[in-house]
Order: C-alpha cells, then structure tokens, then sequence
C-alpha cells in the first residue's frame, strides 16, 4: 500500500479527552504569541530557544505528536524557511551534492511535519495557521496546496514590522493558510497602501541585517493573533 505523509510521521491514534485540553500552540518558532495567552488557557512554544529539536534525528517529534492527541485548540505554525527560498533554489546546482541532499531531505522533513499537523487539527475540528514569506517555493507543494483552508497573502508592514533603529516600515510579503476564517478576515486587507515611505527586507540596514530581523513577529501581528485566540475561549 502507498505510504502518506500521515504514515510517515504520524503515531497510532489514541482516544482524546473530552474538551480541549490546550489553547495554543506555536511550532518552529520562539515564544511570540503564547505569552499574551496564557492567561486565557495552556499555551507551549516548541522551537531550539525552549529545548524543542524538532529535526528527524533528534525524535522529540514524536513526543510532540502525542501531546498534541491532547486537544490543542489552535496551532501556529512557522517551519523553517531557509529550505524554500528562491535565493535557494537559484543556487541549488551550485552548491555540493552532500549540502543539497542535506538541506532537501531536512527542508522535506519539517514540511511534512507541519503539514501533518495542520491536517490533524483540521480533521478533529480544530484550528492552524501556516505561515511563510510569499515567495516561499514551499506554497507549489502539493502537500500544502492540499490542506484545507484559504490561503492570504499580506505585507508585515501593515503589520508593524520595522526596522530596529529608525524604525522605517519593513515591506515583507508573507502569505498564511488557515483553516479559521477569523484569521483569514485579520490579515485580508494587510497589503502595504504605500502610504509610507519603507524599505525592503534585502541585505542589511542601520547595521540590521534584515532577513534575520524580519523573521521577529511585530508586537501588533502577535496581539492580532492573540485576539482572535482568545476568542475560541
């Protein structure tokens, strides 16, 4: 029998409890948003920052998966984007054979990953956001084109992302899928109205070297997060 992206990275199912045992949670990324929740309900960051390796190699994936048979009501999910740059792809044939096998079978990995979470949440009547930057190469994946939800493309400087010093608006194109139309509504009329004067996230700036930078959530797209969580309470 053909084997799924479920059957690769998904355990035996188990019998959830009754209710939702967790609010919120937010993987491949540092606590941004659970902070402000926590309040309201269980809240997990799963990144490097908090001791989650979430690689093939490192196994806590699959401690993950067990926990979140736990009922999480809504899931961010933000896996890392280096693997589907167009930068990437540009220099793909440059790079060593090794350095390309590696980064794809690691890239692959932590698609897979999300993709069987974001399905998981959806088939048990429970909510995730996927989010990369627009020009990701991982929006062409069927996997991800397969997941039920609508997808959104908005620009974090209508967001309130900007740079660290002068504070000058960051245009950067990002897209979501979610499977909530509530977050879908947040983030539909987000595209920069070029009322402002800003700068894009290439090379580096007032000594910033942007594309790290950007990669830091806005205090205003977190507490718009946050609120619309909040309100599945």
């Amino acid at each position: 029998m053909m084997r799924t992206t479920m059957d690769v990275v998904w355990p035996p199912p188990i019998n959830n409890p009754v209710g939702h045992a967790v609010l919120y949670w937010e993987i491949f990324c540092p606590p941004r948003v659970a902070p402000m929740l926590r309040s309201r309900g269980r809240c997990r960051s799963f990144d490097l920052e908090t001791d989650w390796d979430l690689s093939r190699s490192a196994s806590r994936w699959s401690a993950l998966f067990w926990d979140l048979q736990a009922c999480v009501k809504f899931t961010l999910l933000c896996p890392p984007c280096t693997y589907w740059t167009p930068l990437r792809a540009s220099n793909w044939l440059r790079m060593p054979v090794e350095q390309r096998e590696s980064y794809a079978s690691d890239g692959i990995w932590f698609l897979l990953l999300s993709v069987a979470i974001a399905k998981y949440q959806d088939d048990h009547g429970n909510y995730y956001m996927l989010e990369h930057p627009a020009k990701s190469t991982m929006w062409n994946r069927l996997e991800v084109m397969s997941l039920r939800g609508e997808c959104v493309e908005f620009d974090m400087c209508m967001m309130g992302l900007a740079t660290p010093k002068s504070h000058t608006p960051l245009k950067k194109a990002t897209n979501i899928k979610t499977n909530l139309k509530l977050f879908a509504d947040q983030f539909r009329n987000k595209k920069c109205d070029n009322t402002h004067k800003h700068v894009e996230v290439q090379s580096t700036f007032e000594g910033v070297k942007l594309s790290t930078y950007s990669q830091i959530y806005p205090q205003p797209m977190c507490k718009a997060i946050a609120d619309v969580v909040g309100r599945l309470t």
